[in-house]
């Protein structure tokens, strides 16, 4: 006894036919890639606008803190020269 061949039941078939509906889709789909490629340049120039802002900010800390160090460095020096002088037993030429 033969065995039956078995029968190709869900057998995908494509169809070139083009109706209203898979232009529609087609469209929408093409739409919505544009609007999120004009979105993400919108974003892209925002996030770039603000990163400049920051780096300028950063800037003038780092201007601010560099000017803080020198003048810390100064006071150093003065109390460095004020303790060698109490040391010696004077200030601005004054004995004690």
């Amino acid at each position: 006894m033969q065995m039956p061949e078995p029968q190709e039941r869900n057998v995908l078939k494509f169809d070139w036919t083009m109706n209203l509906g898979h232009l529609m889709m087609i469209l929408t789909m093409v739409l919505a890639a544009v609007a999120a490629y004009a979105t993400a340049r919108v974003t892209l120039s925002e996030h770039e606008a603000r990163i400049s802002a920051l780096e300028i900010g950063i800037s003038s800390v780092r201007t601010t803190s560099s000017d803080l160090t020198a003048t810390l460095y100064t006071i150093r020096q003065d109390v460095a020269v004020i303790r060698d002088r109490m040391d010696r037993g004077r200030i601005d030429g004054v004995p004690r």
